[in-house]
């Protein structure tokens, strides 16, 4: 009887324990739901405060904003100072890219044109709208008017606006030349080729063989004269090839070209030294063997 006594004082005082424990247990997690919450609050309060702090502060850059519009004078907000500062970045790097293209256009005219200028007897406000007539020219020539992705149609009317625009500034570069001024102006203004073929050939002479400026600007016009002619004969030929007469077309062709280094080589004698001509017909026979065999790949097709 004792025993069971004994045993079940144990058992209670072992309850007794579970139970402080558990409670102790339930306390502590009592207290953390009243920190975490205390937590919340403050958070929530921390998040309306924040709202109201944002909705003030659209509040003002409307009120700035509507202010500018209607005072377009007035001294320019913050806000609008850092949208100014981007605009302006913006318009810095377009600004620069379109200053870097005008340079290298004007490099190009005044190197494309310089055999040009010095027989030009405009001056002052005339050889500015010149100039700058001639860069926009360069600027049209050299625009893209096609891409990957473009067709036919759409290639075919970006070349006839690029013509139209280039045909209208040669005609206001008519009204500033005279008529020997502009017909060799006509010769020079799609020389780019033939000039670089002229420097070309120059760098291959020795140093004590090199062409003279007077010889360079000769041999230049020479060509430029017999490529014109070519291209009149050419014209012809090609409305023979898009007929179907292709066998007539390439006659026509051939012996235009022959022409054409026939004439320029017999005017080229006469202002180069041996060794020169003798280099000029070298290299000349290769660039015009080029072409021909340009022409049987496109036409014999």
């Amino acid at each position: 009887m004792k025993i069971l006594t004994y045993l079940f004082l144990i058992g209670l005082l072992a309850a007794i324990a579970i139970i402080v424990v558990n409670r102790s247990h339930i306390g502590q997690l009592e207290l953390r739901i009243k920190q975490t919450e205390h937590a919340l609050a403050q958070a929530e309060e921390a998040l309306r405060e924040h709202k109201i702090s944002s909705n003030n502060e659209i509040a003002n850059l409307e009120k700035m904003l509507a202010y500018a519009q209607r005072n377009p004078n007035s001294p320019v907000s913050p806000t609008q100072h850092t949208n100014t500062n981007l605009t302006a970045g913006t318009n810095s790097t377009e600004q620069a890219l379109a200053s870097m293209q005008t340079d290298n256009l004007k490099q190009v005219v005044n190197q494309k044109y310089d055999v040009l200028f010095p027989e030009l007897s405009i001056s002052g406000a005339d050889a500015d709208k010149l100039k700058q007539l001639l860069i926009d020219r360069e600027r049209v020539l050299n625009a893209t008017t096609t891409t990957y992705f473009s067709d036919d149609l759409d290639a075919d009317a970006a070349v006839a606006r690029q013509q139209m625009l280039l045909d209208d500034i040669d005609r206001k570069i008519q009204t500033l030349l005279g008529r020997e001024e502009f017909e060799r102006y006509d010769l020079v203004k799609d020389s780019g080729f033939e000039q670089y073929q002229v420097r070309h050939m120059d760098n291959i002479l020795a140093s004590e063989d090199m062409l003279t400026a007077e010889q360079s600007r000769t041999l230049l016009f020479a060509k430029l004269k017999y490529k014109k002619e070519y291209s009149i004969a050419a014209e012809r030929a090609d409305r023979l090839a898009r007929e179907g007469d292709k066998a007539a077309a390439m006659k026509i062709f051939e012996s235009a070209l022959e022409t054409y280094k026939n004439s320029y080589l017999e005017e080229a004698q006469t202002v180069l030294t041996q060794i020169q001509f003798s280099e000029l017909r070298v290299y000349e026979e290769q660039q015009f063997l080029q072409i021909m065999d340009s022409l049987r790949a496109v036409h014999e097709e």
